[in-house]
């Protein structure tokens, strides 16, 4: 038969060893969301820079080819020579913007696998009481 002090010593042992896990179940969880924090900022930097890269060197490239054509047909057809030009610009416009959405949805929410894992760590403790 434990003894008063026995019985109390073993429930503070089981405290501390609770809290323990506890604290390093909270660890791992925070160091997992400051990967995918980590990964989430790549991301949007790399958005960021081809974005910008996009926007240049299309505009460049599309006003050089659209001085190009409307210099080409200023003698016999102007408005066709902008006008071609114009529509060149709106497909442009819309291929990049269907671009940009198809790659803003091609990745999962952000923290998807913190979560995930705090999904299951929360079913694991009602499975437990």
């Amino acid at each position: 038969m434990q003894t008063a002090d026995g019985r109390e010593a073993s429930q503070r042992s089981r405290v501390r060893s609770l809290l323990a896990a506890l604290l390093d179940l909270a660890h791992t969880r925070l160091d997992l969301l400051g990967t995918e924090l980590r990964e989430e900022l790549l991301r949007f930097a790399a958005l960021l820079v081809g974005a910008c890269v996009v926007v240049l060197a299309t505009t460049i490239g599309l006003g050089l080819l659209a001085a190009a054509l409307v210099m080409a047909l200023w003698q016999d057809h102007p408005l066709a020579g902008l006008s071609v030009a114009g529509m060149l610009f709106l497909a442009l416009g819309l291929l990049a913007i269907w671009s940009m959405a198809r790659l803003l949805r091609a990745k999962a929410r952000p923290f998807e696998a913190s979560l995930t894992q705090l999904r299951r760590d929360r079913e694991a403790l009602r499975a437990r009481t």
